[in-house]
């Protein structure tokens, strides 16, 4: 069981056969390259699964299609089986159907796709920032990591520092993950938090998001005071758009950084200014202290992290 990047969230709890995202962004272990049937439960045929076409997936490989939208089911490319339902109720019959013990060569791939898997997330902790000084998007996620129980609502808002959330956090499972989307956008993080608060007001509500993509909708925090929305957000601030500068730099180096950085922007205090709690935080420590000081707070809560343009494609 694999999911498209941004689609993180339809998985909610643990499972021995979830083997992590897929996509561009991702930097996943190769995994559908090797499937003889490829079974696509509502999702869409786009650039996250290589469009469904060499060399993302075998030429020999089989398409099954499920979906309760009739216009999904031809979207992209055309399945070898198309069946048009709820996926709830195709999958439990599929299940029913195929009930027999799998195939051991079925099996021992399986083994051989964990080991993998666990390869690659093992490479993120190997290669770690090694100094806490100054932090990073690696060790935000880190630090907010043990916060994301079953009751948060966690949404997640930019580039670099999405990337990070789904290499660190690949093996966690909060109740609630919410992303951008297939197209990636960026911008929603803000109007997304108030949003879940809306529809859960009893639960805690934990944003992170980049600079960049937290400043599209930034005078909202006014909005969220006004009508009594408290949310915590993490603002991971590089200065820059840093998912672009990172592929600036591996294309062009330094000097092929362009129209990607920004200036210092206080985000505590421009929090504070439209009525929020704001802080600015230096170390992982006091980050968790702060998020959890947030929830208990009843207000919104702008948490400004500054960091280096850092994503998990420059370190690998």
């Amino acid at each position: 069981i694999v999911t498209p990047i941004w689609d993180r969230g339809s998985v909610e709890k643990p499972h021995p056969n979830f083997l992590g995202v897929i996509g561009a962004a991702s930097g996943e272990p190769r995994l559908l390259e090797d499937a003889d049937l490829i079974i696509m439960v509502g999702a869409r045929v786009d650039y996250r699964v290589g469009f469904l076409e060499p060399p993302k997936i075998s030429p020999e490989a089989s398409i099954l299609r499920i979906d309760v939208d009739p216009s999904g089911l031809m979207q992209g490319r055309t399945p070898d089986l198309a069946i048009l339902a709820n996926p709830t109720s195709a999958l439990n019959l599929l299940a029913e159907r195929l009930s027999s013990p799998t195939a051991s060569a079925h099996r021992e791939w399986l083994k051989e796709a964990r080991e993998r898997w666990r390869k690659f997330r093992a490479r993120w902790v190997e290669r770690s920032p090694p100094s806490d000084k100054p932090m990073t998007g690696w060790h935000i996620v880190n630090a907010i990591r043990p916060l994301l129980t079953e009751e948060v609502i966690f949404l997640i808002d930019g580039g670099n520092i999405g990337q990070w959330a789904h290499m660190v956090l690949a093996d966690h499972y909060p109740s609630r993950w919410l992303t951008c989307g297939a197209s990636a956008v960026v911008g929603w993080g803000l109007p997304g938090a108030m949003a879940a608060r809306l529809a859960h007001p009893n639960r805690p509500v934990l944003l992170l998001s980049g600079d960049g993509a937290f400043s599209f909708t930034l005078a909202e925090i006014e909005t969220a005071v006004r009508h009594g929305l408290p949310f915590v957000a993490v603002v991971a601030n590089d200065n820059a758009w840093g998912i672009v500068v990172s592929t600036q730099r591996a294309r062009y180096e330094e000097k092929g950084v362009l129209a990607s950085r920004f200036g210092d922007i206080r985000f505590d205090k421009v929090a504070e200014a439209l009525g929020a709690r704001g802080l600015r935080v230096n170390d992982p420590k006091e980050l968790r202290h702060a998020v959890e000081e947030g929830f208990s707070s009843g207000t919104p809560t702008i948490i400004d992290v500054p960091i280096p343009v850092l994503g998990p494609a420059d370190i690998v």
